[in-house]
């Protein structure tokens, strides 16, 4: 459900690309990211920042969207406490 209403309020975006150094062109995926206020992401030369999702302005549905990564880091901690040769982290 929150992936449908990042949908539905606009925040997956086409990045724009100049592949080779040519034509600017639309990419084929749309993408988000979300994530603490002022990270940033670079690929293909672009660099991404982040929708907040907490403090001021951050919208509500990023803030549902780190509650469930609360929820998966929580999961995945426990399995990880419950593993005889831990490996690994889970701090994301």
């Amino acid at each position: 459900a929150a992936f449908r209403r990042l949908q539905r309020e606009g925040l997956f975006r086409y990045d724009v690309v100049q592949a080779g150094g040519k034509v600017l062109s639309k990419t084929f995926v749309r993408r988000t990211l979300i994530g603490e206020p002022g990270i940033t992401y670079k690929y293909l030369g672009l660099r991404i920042f982040a929708h907040p999702w907490s403090g001021e302005g951050a919208p509500k549905v990023c803030a549902a969207v780190c509650a469930l990564n609360e929820q998966l880091k929580q999961r995945t901690q426990a399995l990880l406490d419950a593993a005889p040769h831990r490996a690994g982290s889970c701090a994301f």
